[in-house]
């Protein structure tokens, strides 16, 4: 399938794409690299109120405390506490955040293993 480089596309675990229109939510970004972090940020940060950056599952589950958000878009594969680890606690803490995992691995296991950890979504980088 064809997906053009600027566009996220979201597979939610119902079938149905997702876009994101107008929310004016807030959005916590997690990811380890930050030229992700600053990309995902460009491409949403007019749909959302407030944009967090976080580059760990370590920072992120801190600053939730002090600032929790709707929605967050959660890397995998991360140093130290990993995607899945952090999207597990986050939604043991905050169970009505919606978190969407953004990853570049196209994994059946990994979706279902996010799935299990409370993840809303599975978004292809």
């Amino acid at each position: 399938m064809f997906l053009p480089s600027s566009s996220l596309y979201l597979i939610a675990y119902t079938n149905v794409m997702i876009f994101f229109k107008e929310l004016y939510m807030n959005l916590m970004i997690v990811d380890d690299h930050a030229g992700m972090r600053n990309l995902v940020r460009q491409m949403v940060v007019s749909k959302f109120e407030h944009v967090i950056e976080c580059s760990s599952g370590e920072e992120c589950l801190q600053q939730f405390q002090k600032s929790p958000t709707e929605w967050v878009f959660m890397d995998i594969q991360m140093e130290g506490l990993d995607g899945i680890s952090t999207t597990r606690e986050l939604k043991r803490l905050f169970p009505d955040t919606n978190i969407v995992i953004v990853t570049r691995f196209d994994d059946p296991d990994l979706r279902f293993a996010t799935r299990e950890a409370g993840a809303s979504g599975y978004v292809l980088k």
